[in-house]
């Protein structure tokens, strides 16, 4: 028994009473009565052992297991025992157990819980990877088992579970009846089952440190079909230490049990088992197929075929088949094929002629060891010679045809001679045809001109000129098989590239920029693909600067001045280059100098340079600039540009330099010449020294222009500081404006000056003051200063009268001055302001409404401001409102609205009585002025505004009403005929409707079809289908009626009538034509094979039995009685003579013999393909001479049986005897290979 004690100290503060009724405050501690650690399932026992619990204390004790919450209440003084069960499902290891605590001074949450941890050990969960091996029948193989157990809590960083295991393997453990034989483990076949390993220490192994130990190896043979099925069984036992194999280690002995019991020790193992498990072996299968899954099964094809491989194989449970497909390209399968494949059905073509064997191979990738197994089958390629075609030139040098043409004229016409090298056998049967296309893919030239020839031709020579790619084709077929063979090669006229490019024009000493900017009309997608640079071309050779290869934006110095031949060499991927040479020019500087008149002189000091370099210069000087610099940070700077070229040009050019300082001021000078081609040369500079000058500066006080400076203004002058330090001697002031001077004034020495500007127009004026300041030394200066004065605006207005009626006296006053920033208007009706607004606007309209009963007294005021913010004085006008007239002209009509034949309305004046005069528009051409009017009569429908006009003087009164008289509306009605039909189907509509205007009539026949205006249209249908049709017409007033009618047009589908015959040329007797029946969307038709024979099956064969060339037509009819015709002109030729093609092997069916009869073109009888064969006998021997069949039937070939049994495996020898209907006789023999 272990005991843990954990004391947990808490410090508190409380009244002595409080702590004498509950203990005071709860100290945690506990101890474990059990260890913590145990293998399940483990009761541990806890008991509590916390400072100052009394009883009553309740403990609260989650185990961390899932299971619900405890609670135990202490009844003794001294604490309580805990227990709890841990059971044998431990996947945690351990658990974190919590006990908390509380009583009456110690709420629930204010004792610190005891946090503790419990190690609970549970067994291994043993297992074995894999857990099954399949081995084929077959088939041997050698597999290991490894130990894939999950440990009890190994490995974890805490609670570990490291203690070594015991393991053992057992072989052979399974019923003897269904196990494999001939079983070895570790190379041995054992006596019997089941097998221990007979090493030292392995009965059990100790120790065992972590998972993952591996069986001996265990040799399965090659079985028999018997042994599917049957098993071979290993077994894993496992220890650990919560059921140890020996319970006392103590002893330093791990393999003594204490129960003696060394099978399985002191405690049952784990135990897990495994399995070899006998499977059948692959059985690959396939047929070969034309084009797809769906494609006629067959062994004979045409090269360039796409051959459907269709995997027989069948499938077996649990396996997984890797297939591996080889393509030889020979009929023994030796050498390396052609392609493999691992999909399950692959594609292949080949593009040789000749038999092929294919070898499929199938391995079981669930299984262990190599479970393969494969099935190889012989195909034939037709024709037997393939199409192939040289190209060289005229004297038969190989070449390849692709040529580098100009882009423009004079062009290179290419000469090619095509010649055919076809490779292969020649047959009776083979048939050439040569096709030539030019640029544009058409075809401009074929050999022989219709169909094919039955003898090799060319060669062919041609020439090329534009721009393209051209195509020759070599067509080689067998007449009988009809499969074919292409050969095409291409001829490609490319275009030139355009090198081009551009360079900067320099100055000596600088770098040239180039620019290379060449383009390329691509006839295959190629590009430019080098662009070589040579700077000083001598027109001969081509020698690059290498560094520059590829470059197209740079930039590079080509030397001193002078004019260089720079070439660029462009080539494009195809090989394809041209050359450019552009003459880049270098040019040289200008010259620069000049000498000063003067160096040194009193402000203002003008100087003047002559310029010492007009003559003299190597390029045409475009500009003289003459800078200066004044020596105040900003450097250099123009004050000056002569131009050679400009009229009145001279050598010498005046600066006046002026010093406003009180000290000498220095200014240096020089000379930029710029030449027409922008190169430019600075010349030596020159100093000027310029001494101090007088200067008159003065300013005004209370003068800015900023102020509205309205009219008249007094301004304030006072010299400045500076310039009365000179202590002038006069102060001469001049007032002038554009018209002249208006005073002139002195002020002695007196340095300061007033003046009133009047400005008495209605213009800004402005006015210069002049100062003129005079030094002691006689010198003297002058500035001036600009006075700008606003005029005031005016306020003067007129008063026109727009509009005076009975109701209304409207009026306009306009302002005289137009033009200015605002005009402030004021309305007063009877001394009350009506309006008083600020607006841009100097118009203003007002309107009075003339009252019924006094006059209204109007006045009218108005002031203005002008953009200077400077304001007029107020102007005031006034008029008289008079009174109004009340006439209230009205009147009521009934009805609104009617239809004919009503068109009578009533009329009532409700105008009130008075002097006034009447005039009615009743809206159809009729008028009264009789004031009592009290109806009228129209003539016919229509819509009538009627208007009563009321009037007295100034005054007129209008009310007007509208009224209608509707039509009768429009009756929309329509027959057709026919109502169905087969498309096209023309159908005629008859036009049925009442009271419509003839132009009105819109048809339309339905959706994605036409309209019409026509008033009886008929309407072709060109696309099957059920069509709905409306028609719409409108009467006389615009009313529109549609008539729609649904579904009432069904147009039927048309066959597509369309065949192929095979072959072209039928030989008799016996020859048949096949008929390929390419129609669309029929269900019943009729042949007329040309020689008065008929059918009317789908596909018909059928026999000539004289010989010509005949049409032969198709009629192909659907179930609406809708029809199509296809005819073929000379579709077939039928010729007396004969052809016998004979086939070197056959597979015959293993489902017995089938008495000759072809098995539907699955190769499975030996029968050569006749033609014009009037006798016939075939005879077929073994490798010993021995006869093993006959016949003279042309329709019973060999089953490959004899006696009623299939023949193995071998090569036969046949002799065929045969007579042609021209009385030729044939005798053939040969071998033929029977494939099983």
């Amino acid at each position: 028994m272990y005991r843990v004690f954990l004391i947990v100290g808490i410090i508190g503060w409380a009244s002595g009473s409080t702590y004498a009724q509950c203990g005071g405050i709860l100290e945690p501690g506990f101890a474990f009565l059990t260890s913590s650690r145990g293998c399940a399932p483990f009761t541990v026992n806890i008991e509590t052992l916390y400072l100052s619990s009394v009883p009553g204390t309740q403990y609260f004790v989650d185990w961390g297991d899932g299971t619900p919450e405890e609670t135990f209440v202490q009844v003794s003084p001294t604490g309580v025992t805990i227990s709890h069960v841990y059971p044998n499902t431990s996947i945690d290891c351990g658990y974190d157990v919590t006990i908390d605590a509380s009583n009456a001074c110690n709420p629930r949450g204010s004792v610190v819980p005891i946090e503790t941890q419990v190690i609970v050990w549970t067994n291994d969960q043993v297992s074995i990877d894999p857990v099954e091996f399949r081995v084929c029948q077959g088939f041997a193989a050698t597999v290991n088992f490894t130990d894939n157990s999950q440990w009890n809590c190994f490995p974890r960083l805490t609670r570990e579970n490291n203690a070594p295991r015991w393991i053992q393997w057992l072989y052979g453990t399974g019923p003897a009846v269904n196990q494999v034989g001939g079983v070895r483990v570790n190379s041995i076949l054992p006596v019997a089952f089941p097998y221990l390993n007979p090493a030292p220490a392995t009965n059990p192994i100790y120790p065992v440190l972590a998972p993952g130990q591996v069986s001996l190896p265990i040799q399965v043979p090659a079985t028999l079909p018997v042994d599917i099925g049957r098993e071979f069984e290993v077994t894993l036992k496992n220890w650990n230490q919560c059921n140890p194999y020996d319970n006392n280690l103590a002893d330093g002995n791990a393999f003594n049990p204490v129960s003696g019991n060394i099978i399985n020790g002191d405690n049952a193992p784990q135990i897990a088992t495994a399995r070899i498990v006998i499977v059948p072996s692959p059985q690959p299968n396939f047929l070969t197929r034309l084009g797809g899954a769906g494609g006629p099964i067959q062994t004979i094809f045409c090269i360039g075929d796409n051959i459907y491989f269709d995997n027989e194989t069948p499938a077996i449970g649990g396996a997984s088949f890797q297939y591996t497909w080889e393509f030889y390209d020979n009929a023994t399968g030796t050498g390396v094929p052609l392609n493999t494949d691992n999909s399950t059905n692959p594609i292949f073509t080949y593009s040789t002629s000749g038999q092929k064997l294919i070898r499929l191979s199938v391995r079981d990738q669930n299984a262990a060891g190599n479970c393969v197994a494969i099935f190889e089958s012989l195909i034939t390629l037709s024709p037997s010679l393939v199409a192939q075609i040289r190209v060289s030139d005229l004297s038969n040098t190989v070449i390849v045809p692709d040529f580098c043409q100009e882009v423009s004229s004079p062009f290179t016409p290419f000469n090619v001679r095509f010649t055919d090298v076809s490779v292969g056998t020649l047959t009776p049967t083979t048939q050439w045809r040569w096709e030539f296309f030019d640029e544009n893919n058409i075809l401009f030239r074929q050999e022989p001109a219709v169909g094919f020839s039955s003898m090799a031709l060319g060669p062919f020579d041609l020439a090329y000129l534009n721009r393209g790619i051209y195509r020759v084709r070599l067509i080689v077929r067998d007449n009988v098989t009809s499969c074919e063979t292409v050969d095409e090669v291409q001829v490609r006229v490319f275009e030139k590239p355009v090198p081009a490019f551009t360079a900067t024009q320099v100055c000596e000493g600088e770098l040239t920029a180039f620019t290379e900017n060449s383009t390329l009309v691509s006839l295959t997608g190629e590009n430019i693909l080098l662009r070589e640079w040579d700077f000083d071309y001598d027109g001969v050779t081509f020698t690059k600067d290498p560094a520059f290869d590829n470059q197209s934006v740079f930039t590079r110095s080509l030397g001193g001045a002078n004019t260089y031949d720079v070439a660029l060499r462009v080539t494009t991927s195809v090989g394809c280059s041209d050359l450019l040479v552009i003459p880049v020019t270098v040019t040289p500087l200008p010259l620069a100098s000049f000498t000063p008149n003067v160096t040194s002189g009193c402000s203002i000091l003008p100087v003047t340079f002559t310029n010492t370099s007009v003559t003299g210069q190597p390029v045409v000087v475009d500009r003289f600039v003459w800078e200066v610099n004044f020596r105040d940070g900003n450097g250099f700077v123009p004050v000056g540009a002569q131009l050679p070229a400009a009229p009145g040009f001279t050598n010498t050019f005046v600066y006046n330099f002026e010093n406003v300082t009180i000290v000498n001021q220095l200014y240096d000078v020089r000379l930029r010449t710029v030449n027409i081609e922008g190169c430019e040369r600075l010349s030596s500079s020159v100093t000027i020294t310029v001494f101090p000058g007088t200067r008159s500066g003065f300013i005004s006080t209370n003068y800015s222009p900023f102020n509205d400076n309205c009219s008249p203004q007094t301004v304030n002058f006072s010299v400045d500081n500076q310039t009365q330090s000179l202590n002038p001697t006069n102060y001469q002031w001049r007032i002038s404006n554009a018209s002249g001077t208006i005073d002139d004034i002195s002020t002695g020495t007196t340095p300061a000056f007033s003046y009133n500007f009047v400005n008495a127009t209605q213009a800004i004026q402005d006015f210069n003051v002049t100062l003129t300041t005079t030094l002691l030394t006689g010198c003297f200066g002058d500035s001036v200063r600009t006075i700008r004065i606003n005029p005031v605006p005016s306020s003067a207005f007129d008063i026109d009268t727009i509009l005076f009626d009975c109701n209304q006296l409207q009026v306009r006053l306009s302002a005289i001055q137009k033009g200015l920033s605002n005009y402030h208007w004021v309305v007063q009706e009877n001394g009350i302001p009506v309006v008083n607004t600020n607006t841009p606007a100097d118009i203003l309209n007002y309107t009075f409404t003339r009252p019924v009963a006094g006059n209204i007294n109007a006045e009218f005021f108005l002031d203005t401001r002008n953009f200077a913010n400077c304001n007029s004085p107020v102007t005031n006008q006034s008029i008289l409102v008079p009174v109004r007239d009340n006439i209230n002209g009205s009147f009521t009509i009934t009805p609104l609205v009617q239809s004919l034949p009503n068109r009578t309305v009533t009329i009532t004046n409700t105008t009130n009585p008075g002097p006034w005069q009447y005039l009615w528009d009743l809206g159809d051409g009729t008028t009264s002025t009789d004031p009592t009017l009290s109806g009228h009569t129209y003539a016919t429908y229509g819509t009538y505004s009627v208007t009563l006009t009321v009037t007295n003087n100034v005054c007129v009164e209008r009310q007007t009403q509208t009224i209608a008289i509707d039509p009768i509306p429009p009756i929309v009605n329509f027959a057709y005929d026919p109502a169905a039909g087969c498309a096209p189907l023309t159908v005629n509509f008859t036009n049925l409707s009442q009271f419509t205007e003839p132009g009105t009539y819109q048809w339309d026949f339905g959706v994605g079809q036409g309209t019409s205006g026509a008033t009886n249209p008929t309407y072709t249908y060109f696309e099957p289908g059920t069509y709905t049709v409306s028609l719409s017409a409108s009467n006389i007033t615009g009313q529109r009626v549609t008539e729609i009618k649904e579904a009432i047009i069904q147009v039927y589908d048309v066959p597509r009538a369309s065949f192929d015959v095979k072959p072209k040329i039928v030989f008799i007797p016996g020859g048949i034509m096949f008929t390929s029946n390419l129609s669309l969307g029929a269900t019943r038709y009729s042949w007329d094979f040309g020689d008065g024979g008929t059918s009317d099956q789908f596909e018909p064969q059928h026999k000539y039995t004289d010989d010509g060339i005949f049409t032969i037509i198709l009629r192909a009819e659907n179930e609406n009685g809708c029809a199509d015709t296809s005819r073929v002109d000379n579709a077939v030729s039928v010729q007396k003579g004969g052809q016998v093609l004979i086939p070197n092997a056959f597979s015959p069916s293993t489902f017995g013999p089938s008495g000759g009869q072809s098995g539907g073109g699955k190769n499975d009888v030996f029968l050569p393909l006749m033609r014009g064969v009037v006798e016939f006998e075939m005879l077929i021997f073994n490798r010993w001479g021995e006869l093993l069949f006959r016949t003279s039937d042309p329709e019973i070939g060999w089953d490959g049986y004899y006696q009623g049994k299939l023949c193995p495996q071998d090569v036969y020898v046949y002799k065929l005897s045969a007579a042609y209907d021209n009385g030729e006789r044939l005798v053939r023999t040969g071998d033929v290979n029977l494939i099983r």
